[in-house]
């Protein structure tokens, strides 16, 4: 349970220290960007000490493909916990789970099951609970919250969806090699992003964004641990549901006690059917 408990600390603290950078004018899109160099040199200090798994051209092309979306992933819930706080923006995230599930289904041949089709359901019920309540600022109806929190889920999803692919299709003594190398390539991906924008590093965002950096790794190498452990090994599905719920809820009282951030009763609908929609597509 240590490395589960890791996992779900980190994702909560990363999205939280989203929040706090934006709440001081830090730099988050630095923050974000410069939190990959921490990440990598960790994943490969980790890899040198495990020793070399060997490199295939599924790891290094997956490698390359997650490099692309982990950081638009990233920048994706960075704008929504801007525009629509800490709570509603998690809570949403964590529908993402639907994508890889539905691409099982439609691709890889695995059964549709009365759970998958509840789950899916309750994603949908739970996009439109977690509507955002009105906002002074915004006349009218916010057509943006109305886009924005289905492309989240589909982004998400599809980062979910290429770890899923690499369990299908890479090497098993290569998956924590594959994890370094999205770091890393996220790193190197960032910073071309950031040269072309002629967009230069604040050094305090490059600081803060170390520390972001330790706290991303330790999601990723909480999951693999835990997902090793005797507790949970055949039982994957029970770790990533324990990890998507403790998250959304724990997400939902730091916004809520920390932020002050205003929940309507539709968002808290929304979020028990987000909690039941994780607990039936993972349920086997």
């Amino acid at each position: 349970m240590l490395f589960l408990a890791l996992a779900i600390f980190g994702s909560v603290f990363n999205a939280a220290f989203v929040k706090w950078c934006e709440s001081r004018k830090i730099d988050t899109v630095g923050v974000i960007a410069s939190n990959y160099l921490s990440a990598s040199l960790v994943g490969w200090a980790f890899v040198g000490w495990d020793g070399w798994p060997g490199l295939s051209v599924e790891t290094v092309g997956l490698g390359i493909g997650g490099g692309l979306l982990w950081p638009g992933a990233f920048l994706m819930l960075r704008w929504g916990i801007q525009r629509y706080g800490l709570s509603l923006s998690l809570s949403a995230s964590r529908l993402s789970l639907g994508i890889p599930v539905t691409f099982g289904v439609f691709f890889l041949d695995e059964p549709l099951t009365q759970w998958i089709v509840v789950g899916l359901g309750c994603t949908l019920l739970a996009l439109w609970g977690l509507r955002p309540t009105s906002n002074p600022s915004i006349i009218g109806l916010d057509w943006r919250a109305l886009g924005y929190f289905p492309v989240l889920m589909v982004t998400m999803g599809t980062v979910s969806l290429w770890t899923n692919l690499f369990n299908t299709w890479g090497p098993k003594p290569e998956h924590f090699l594959y994890v370094t190398l999205v770091f890393s390539f996220s790193l190197v991906f960032s910073l071309l992003t950031l040269a072309v924008w002629k967009r230069p590093v604040p050094l305090s965002s490059f600081l803060w964004g170390q520390l972001l950096g330790l706290t991303n790794f330790m999601v990723i190498g909480g999951l693999l641990g835990a997902l090793r452990s005797e507790l949970f090994i055949g039982h994957s599905a029970v770790a990533y549901t324990l990890h998507s719920v403790s998250v959304v809820l724990l997400g939902t009282l730091v916004g809520v006690g920390i932020w002050r951030e205003r929940m309507s009763r539709r968002n808290w609908v929304g979020i028990g059917f987000a909690v039941a929609a994780v607990v039936a597509l993972n349920f086997r």
